[in-house]
């Protein structure tokens, strides 16, 4: 069975880890991704919805369900990019492996942003004795080259970064696109992805993508609605 929890946090950044054990502890295996992230972020502190969802995804590495109230400057985007590259890191994915994480976003701009987070830690992590530990990542969206991306998914992609529409299309249509070990599924900004319209495009996604059993999802919403609670029906 897999844990689900619902979590309310606050939006107050910054608050203290009581010491850098502790940090520490959330991200040890592999080390290499805890030193990439206190280089690249100078990550000494963790927020609430960081205190509270990374531990638990590391801890379970898949099956647990994460359904948060995390706004914008929450500190959310490090939430589920750690367990994902925690996860990819600790199975040692390569390209021939395929997707590993998946992480859904709204609009092309938060897409774009958290690809940007995405390229600072793998930044560290392809380094020096790290490079031959370099993870696959692609942002899939809208707007951009759809041979270009077809291209790069039938090398193989470990990590995503998509906005629904165009992550769906590639599914349906782009021959060689390996998911079938996908095992981490982000929603972020939940109820936007419902006010654009991509509540039935998610539904389509969820029932293309393989594992949902034993996969991993974070589901992170500005707000708790009723719709937000048909997606997670949808999603989990």
């Amino acid at each position: 069975t897999w844990t689900t929890k619902i979590i309310a946090t606050t939006t107050t950044i910054g608050q203290k880890v009581e010491n850098r054990g502790q940090i520490q502890g959330i991200a040890h295996h592999p080390p290499k991704l805890l030193s990439a992230i206190l280089e690249e972020f100078k990550f000494e502190e963790m927020t609430p919805i960081q205190q509270q969802s990374i531990p638990l995804a590391i801890e379970n590495l898949t099956m647990v369900d994460i359904i948060a109230n995390a706004k914008t400057g929450s500190g959310k985007t490090l939430a589920f990019l750690i367990p994902c590259l925690h996860y990819l890191l600790t199975k040692k994915f390569r390209a021939s492996d395929g997707l590993g994480a998946l992480i859904l976003a709204p609009t092309r701009e938060l897409a774009i942003q958290i690809h940007q987070v995405v390229e600072r830690i793998m930044k560290q992590l392809s380094t020096g004795e790290n490079s031959k530990d370099c993870i696959q990542y692609a942002c899939i969206m809208g707007g951009s080259s759809k041979q270009a991306e077809a291209n790069q998914l039938k090398n193989g992609v470990n990590l995503i970064v998509a906005t629904p529409g165009r992550l769906l299309d590639h599914l349906q249509t782009t021959k060689n696109f390996r998911t079938d070990k996908c095992a981490y599924w982000v929603l972020d900004e939940a109820d936007m992805l419902i006010d654009v319209g991509f509540e039935q495009a998610i539904k389509r996604i969820g029932s293309l993508l393989p594992n949902k059993e034993t996969r991993t999802t974070f589901l992170f919403s500005a707000t708790l609605t009723q719709k937000v609670d048909d997606l997670v029906a949808i999603s989990l």
